[in-house]
C-alpha cells in the first residue's frame, strides 16, 4: 500500500447538446475547486502584514486541512499496484516543490517590507500599492509551484511511465500467465511463491515484479498505435444508434467510443492519446464531443450535471446501453472524487490537455 498525491486543479468539460458551439471554456465543479484568498483578500491582508500567510484547503488522508498555499498538496491512500515504480518519485518531486514556493514568498515578502519602508508615514496609497505588488509576486510564486507540480513533475512521471513500458514489452505474457495459473492453483499462499517460481524463470527482476504485483502483464502497454479492444462486440455505430433522444449523444459519437472505452478501462496508451488528439485536429470528432471523456471521470463517482443536465441522462439514464460495457461497469462505483484511482485522474488530466490545445 501507499499513497498517492494529486494536484486539483481541473475544469468539467461541458457542452451544450442543441448547438455546435463551443462553450468559453470548463466550468469547475465546486468539489474539484482548491478554494482561495481572492486577490482583493491578498491584498488587505499584506497590506496590514507583506508576511501574511495565506491558506487554502489539501486533503491528507481523507482529512481536509488548512494549509499555506505552498503546502496545498492533496494527499490520498490508494492501493492500486505501482506498476513501474514511478509514483514514489512523483510525489518526492512533488514535495520538492513546496519549499521552493515558500522560499519565493519569502522574497516577496522582504521586497513588500522594503517598499513600505521607503512610504512617508500615514500614505497608505503607497502601503497599498507595495501590498498590490506583494499580491502580484504571490501569483507568481503560485503558479510556479502548479508550473513545478503539474507540469514539470508530471513530464518526469510520464518518461518514467514511458520507459517502464518500453521495459514492459520484453516481458514474456505467456510466463506471468503460467504463474498466476499455477499460483492461483495453490491451497496454502505461502508456499506458492516457492512451489511456482520455477514458472518465471525467465525473467528478470523488472518482469518478476510486475507479474507479482498485477498479477499479469497488462498487455495493452504492447500496442504501438491505438487498436480500439472494446470489451462489448458493439461498434461504435452500433451504440450511437442506441443513444435515445434522451441521452442526446452528439453527431460524431461513434468515432469517440474506442476512446471513451478505453479511458474507462484506465488503459489508453500515449499513441492512444496522439491519436485522440491527431482526430480532434482534423475535425473527425468535434472538441465538444471530447468532453465526454473527461467527463466519464466525473459519472464514476455520480456527479450530477447541474449546468448540462443532459449529461446525467447519457451517462445514467435507462441503464446506459449506448455506453461501452466498460463504462458501463465503472459509473458511480467509485465513493467520491477524493478516492479516485489516481490513474483514472492522470488520465482526465491529460484529455483536459488536449481538449485546451485544440482551441
Amino acid at each position: 500500500m501507499h499513497t498517492r498525491t494529486l494536484v486539483t486543479a481541473l475544469a468539467l468539460f461541458v457542452f451544450t447538446p442543441h448547438t455546435h458551439a463551443e462553450t468559453p471554456g470548463p466550468s469547475l465543479p465546486t468539489e474539484d475547486a482548491r478554494p482561495r484568498a481572492t486577490r482583493q483578500q491578498a491584498i488587505d491582508a499584506f497590506t496590514k502584514d507583506c508576511h501574511a500567510t495565506l491558506k487554502t484547503t489539501a486533503w491528507v488522508h481523507e482529512e481536509e486541512l488548512r494549509v499555506a498555499e505552498c503546502l496545498a498538496l492533496d494527499v490520498y491512500q490508494n492501493c492500486n499496484p505501482d506498476t513501474f515504480s514511478c509514483y514514489a518519485a512523483l510525489e518526492s518531486c512533488q514535495e520538492r516543490c513546496k519549499p521552493v514556493c515558500t522560499r519565493c514568498q519569502d522574497t516577496c515578502a522582504t521586497s513588500c517590507d522594503d517598499c513600505k519602508t521607503a512610504c512617508a508615514p500615514d500614505d497608505r496609497a503607497c502601503v497599498r500599492t507595495c501590498a498590490e505588488g506583494r499580491a502580484d509576486c504571490r501569483d507568481r510564486c503560485l503558479n510556479g509551484l502548479g508550473q513545478c507540480q503539474d507540469k514539470d513533475c508530471q513530464s518526469a512521471d510520464n518518461a518514467c511511465v514511458a520507459a517502464g513500458i518500453q521495459r514492459l514489452r520484453a516481458c514474456d505474457p505467456a510466463l506471468c500467465d503460467a504463474w498466476v495459473e499455477c499460483y492461483d492453483a495453490q491451497d496454502d499462499y505461502d508456499k506458492a511463491e516457492t512451489v511456482c517460481q520455477d514458472k518465471l524463470a525467465g525473467y528478470d527482476d523488472f518482469c518478476r515484479n510486475v507479474c507479482r504485483s498485477e498479477h499479469q502483464i497488462p498487455t495493452y502497454y504492447f500496442q504501438d498505435g491505438f487498436v480500439a479492444q472494446a470489451t462489448t462486440p458493439d461498434s461504435g455505430k452500433a451504440l450511437a444508434a442506441r443513444c435515445t433522444a434522451e441521452a442526446q449523444c452528439p453527431p460524431d459519437y461513434a468515432e469517440v467510443v474506442p476512446y471513451l472505452e478505453a479511458f474507462c478501462r484506465g488503459a489508453i496508451t500515449d499513441p492512444s492519446l496522439d491519436a485522440l488528439g491527431a482526430a480532434i485536429a482534423r475535425g473527425t470528432i468535434a472538441r465538444r464531443t471530447l468532453s465526454l471523456v473527461f467527463n466519464a471521470y466525473g459519472a464514476m463517482h455520480g456527479y450530477q450535471f447541474k449546468k448540462e443536465t443532459w449529461m446525467n441522462g447519457f451517462f445514467y439514464g435507462a441503464g446506459s446501453p449506448w455506453l461501452p460495457g466498460a463504462c458501463r461497469d465503472r459509473i458511480k462505483t467509485v465513493a467520491s472524487a477524493k478516492v479516485m484511482p489516481l490513474r483514472f485522474t492522470k488520465l482526465r488530466d491529460r484529455v483536459k490537455k488536449i481538449w485546451d490545445g485544440a482551441r
